[in-house]
């Protein structure tokens, strides 16, 4: 299970609380599960640029 953010400049950490008291849970890419990767990677990349 993966402990740190992948995100550029994120500096969150496993364990650490949100902005409304929860753990932070980090997952690992779905590398098997081509269709929710390309909604995990492709999609985000995608609307920031249409923005």
């Amino acid at each position: 299970m993966p402990k740190y953010c992948a995100a550029a400049a994120c500096c969150n950490r496993s364990g650490q609380l949100s902005a409304d008291n929860r753990k932070l849970s980090f997952y690992p890419f779905p590398l098997q599960d081509k269709e929710r990767l390309h909604k995990w990677i492709i999609l985000p990349f995608i609307s920031k640029h249409l923005v």
